[in-house]
C-alpha cells in the first residue's frame, strides 16, 4: 500500500509491547483503584476488611518488596558470578569440544549428553538466559557433524528449558513459590505448618523425566530423519549459508587443560552439592546423619563452620545448616564459594575476582528490580485486602470443581498470566501469597486430595516455562531462534508437534497429581 504524500510503500506499524515495568507498575496502579472500589462497596468503614491505598504506595511497595526478595536477589548475583567465573575459564568450550572430538561418528551421544547436562542445569538452577552463549559453540559443532541450527537450538533451549519448565530444586521458581505461599498461608492461617519446599519433589522428579523423555525423543527422531535426508531440514535452504556462517575448525577448540579439568570437576561437584543438599535425607530416611555431621563439624572444626550451643538439645550445632535442610541462603553460599574456588584455579588477581562479583550482579539487576515490583504487588494485595477476596473465590472454585478440571482451569489461568508476567521469580512472588491460603482452605484441605499447593507450583511452573519455550517475548526464546538463523513461523511450522505435546503432557501430568495421596508426593 502506498503513501499518498510520498508515493513510497507505507512502513508497517510495529505493535507496541509494553516492558514488563510498565505491566507491574500498571498492576499496582489498578490494585490501588480496586483497593477504593471495595472500599466504597462496603460502606467506606475504616476499621473494615479493606484498607484503601495511596497512589505514593505505587512507589513505596516496590521497596517493600526489595526489602523482601533480598534472599532471591542475592542468590542471582552470586550465581551469575559462578557461571562468570566457569565461561571465562573457558573450561566448558573445552569439556565439550574433547567430547566431540572423542565421540566422532557417535555424534547421537553428544546430543544425548549435553540435552540432559542442560535439562540438570535448568531443573537445579533455572539456567535459561545463561545457556545463550553456548549457541555459538554447538552450533557450528553440530552442523559439522551433518546435524543443522535447529538441532542446536532443540538441544540448547529445550534442554534448558524442559528443565526449567519441570523445575525440582531450581531455586529461583521452587524457593519463591514455597516462601511466597507460606507467607500467605502464615498470614490467614494460625495453626498451619509452614511447607518445606521439597514438598511435592517426587511428581515434580516424575514429571522431569517423562517431560524431558518426550523432548529427547523428538530431538532423536528429528536428527535421524535429517540424516537420512538432509532435505528434511527445516533450514536446508539455508544450508550453504549456515556452513559458510557457522564454520567450525577443529583447532579453535581451547585444549581441555589439567586446570580447565579441575574447574570441570568443581562445576560439576557444585550442581551435585546443590541437589543433595535440598533434598531432606534426615527426614525421608528418618535418620538423622546429616545433622550429627553438623554437630561434629562444629565441635572438632568450628573455625570451618562455626559454633552455637543449643539450650533445647545441649549440643554444639553448626552455623550453617546441615545437608538436606538447604534453603536459598545456603545455595547463594555454595555459589559464592564455588566463584571464590574456581577464580582461584583460574587466578587473574583479587581485582579480577572483584570485577567478576559486580558483573555477575549487573546481569541480574533488572531482575532484581522487576521481583522487587512484583513483590510489592503481592504486599499490596495482602494490605489492602484485596488478597482475602481473591483467596475466597480460588478457595470456593477448588471445593465445587472436580480436581482434574480445577487442574486444567488452573494451568490456563497461569499461562495467561505468565505472558504478562513472564518472570519466574516475579509472578511466584505475585501470585502465591493468594493461591497458597486459597488451596490450603480448600479441596485439598478439604477432602484429602485435589489441587494441593505444591500442585499448583508444579502448575506454574509448567505454564510459565511453556511460555518461555513458544512465546516471542520470552528473551531466551527469541534470542535462540535469531542466533540459530531459524524464523519465527519456521519454528512454529515444524516445532508444533513438540509444544503440543508439552502441553498436552503437562496437563496430563497435573490431572493424574491430583488423584495421588497425600501433598508429599504431589
Amino acid at each position: 500500500m502506498l503513501n499518498k504524500k510520498t508515493n513510497k510503500p507505507k512502513k508497517k506499524k510495529k505493535l507496541y509491547s509494553p516492558s514488563i515495568f510498565a505491566i507491574l507498575l500498571s498492576l499496582l496502579f489498578i490494585v490501588v483503584i480496586i483497593s477504593w472500589i471495595l472500599y466504597w462497596a462496603t460502606g467506606a468503614n475504616p476499621s473494615g476488611n479493606f484498607h484503601p491505598a495511596g497512589i505514593l504506595e505505587i512507589f513505596t511497595a516496590p521497596i517493600k518488596g526489595f526489602v523482601n526478595s533480598a534472599d532471591i536477589i542475592i542468590f542471582l548475583f552470586l550465581m551469575s558470578a559462578f557461571l562468570k567465573a566457569v565461561n571465562e575459564s573457558k573450561a566448558l568450550e573445552a569439556g565439550i569440544g574433547s567430547i566431540f572430538l572423542k565421540l566422532k561418528g557417535k555424534e547421537t551421544s553428544l546430543i544425548i549428553i549435553l540435552f540432559f547436562v542442560f535439562v540438570l542445569c535448568g531443573t537445579t538452577f533455572g539456567m535459561c538466559e545463561a545457556a545463550i552463549p553456548f549457541y555459538f559453540l554447538l552450533i557450528p559443532v553440530l552442523i559439522a557433524a551433518g546435524y543443522d541450527s535447529f538441532t542446536a537450538f532443540l538441544v540448547i533451549c529445550y534442554g534448558a528449558g524442559i528443565g526449567v519448565l519441570a523445575s525440582t530444586i531450581n531455586p529461583v521458581l521452587i524457593d519463591n513459590a514455597f516462601n511466597a505461599a507460606n507467607s500467605g498461608i502464615a498470614s490467614v492461617f494460625t495453626d498451619v505448618q509452614a511447607l518445606l519446599s521439597s514438598t511435592g519433589i517426587v511428581w515434580r522428579l516424575v514429571s522431569l523425566v517423562v517431560l524431558s523423555s518426550f523432548v529427547i525423543g523428538y530431538i532423536l527422531w528429528y536428527t535421524k530423519r535429517i540424516k537420512a535426508n538432509p532435505a528434511k531440514s527445516i533450514v536446508y535452504d539455508l544450508r550453504d549459508k549456515h556452513l559458510e556462517n557457522f564454520s567450525f575448525n577443529v583447532n579453535s577448540i581451547p585444549p581441555l587443560t589439567k586446570k580447565r579439568k579441575i574447574i570441570l570437576i568443581c562445576f560439576c561437584l557444585t550442581f551435585l552439592m546443590l541437589i543433595v543438599g535440598a533434598i531432606p535425607w534426615d527426614t525421608m530416611t528418618g535418620l538423622n546423619g546429616f545433622a550429627m555431621l553438623g554437630n561434629i563439624l562444629a565441635s572438632y572444626f568450628p573455625y570451618l563452620v562455626g559454633q552455637t550451643y543449643d539450650p533445647i538439645t545441649h549440643q554444639v550445632i553448626a552455623n550453617i545448616d546441615p545437608i538436606g535442610t538447604w534453603s536459598i541462603f545456603e545455595m547463594a553460599f555454595l555459589f559464592f564459594v564455588a566463584a571464590f574456588v574456581i577464580s582461584i584455579i583460574d587466578w587473574h588477581g583479587e581485582k579480577a575476582f572483584g570485577n567478576l562479583v559486580v558483573g555477575g550482579a549487573q546481569e541480574f539487576v533488572a531482575v532484581s528490580l522487576i521481583l522487587a515490583i512484583a513483590n510489592g504487588f503481592s504486599i499490596l494485595l495482602a494490605e489492602t485486602g484485596i488478597q482475602t477476596v481473591l483467596i475466597s473465590a480460588i478457595s470456593t472454585t477448588s471445593k465445587v470443581m472436580p480436581a482434574p478440571a480445577f487442574a486444567i482451569v488452573i494451568f490456563i489461568l497461569f499461562y495467561i498470566i505468565s505472558i504478562f508476567i513472564p518472570s519466574m521469580s516475579g509472578f511466584a512472588r505475585s501470585v502465591f501469597p493468594t493461591v497458597g491460603p486459597a488451596l490450603t482452605g480448600g479441596a485439598a484441605a478439604v477432602n484429602g486430595t485435589g489441587m494441593t499447593v505444591s500442585g499448583s507450583i508444579l502448575g506454574f511452573s509448567f505454564a510459565n516455562g511453556l511460555v518461555n519455550l513458544t512465546i516471542p517475548t520470552a528473551a531466551p526464546f527469541v534470542i535462540g531462534l535469531q542466533i540459530s538463523d531459524i524464523s519465527l513461523s519456521r519454528f512454529y511450522k515444524s516445532g508444533w508437534p513438540l509444544i503440543l505435546g508439552i502441553t498436552v503432557l503437562s496437563i496430563a501430568l497435573l490431572m493424574v497429581g491430583t488423584a495421588l495421596p497425600g501433598s508429599s508426593i504431589f
